[in-house]
């Protein structure tokens, strides 16, 4: 009974030796997953800005002037700067925005609208037909900015 005894005393031993390799492969692989997560993080780059875009861009004629109005997806930070020689309103909006210029019906006040791109602004440009009473209206929620211009 001795030996049979001894001979199953080392087969235990064998079976747990077994099970060891197959648990430091599965943290292994567990790791490099871990690592890959870690790479993919570091990969991604910083979020960029949210887009921003003019939703509607229209001019209204009216008897006495014209409205232009700019409607964006995102909150507008504008400057106005009124010019003479030839007589316009340059609105630049803070950030780069997406925009189509509008087409503009026949008016007293307004001959045409164009646009343009400086150090991260979005100029628009009012071509007057003159000299006029000019006032710009910002919406409570500041997504929409009506040019009104009165001849």
């Amino acid at each position: 009974l001795g030996s049979g005894a001894a001979s199953e005393a080392p087969a235990a031993p064998a079976a747990t030796e077994e099970r060891q390799p197959a648990a430091d492969a599965e943290r292994a692989v567990q790791e490099k997953k871990e690592e890959k997560k870690e790479e993919k993080k570091a990969e991604k780059p910083a979020p960029v800005a949210k887009a921003r875009t003019v939703t509607r861009f229209v001019v209204f004629a009216r008897e006495t002037g014209a409205t232009v109005r700019i409607e964006g997806s995102s909150p507008i930070e504008y400057k106005y700067l009124p010019l003479d020689n030839p007589p316009r309103v340059a609105v630049d909006l803070m950030g780069e925005w997406t925009v189509k210029a509008p087409g503009v019906p026949k008016n007293p006040a307004v001959t045409n609208v164009r646009l343009g791109k400086l150090d991260g602004r979005t100029r628009v440009v009012i071509d007057l037909t003159g000299q006029g009473k000019i006032r710009h209206i910002l919406s409570k929620d500041r997504k929409r900015l009506d040019v009104r211009i009165d001849r």
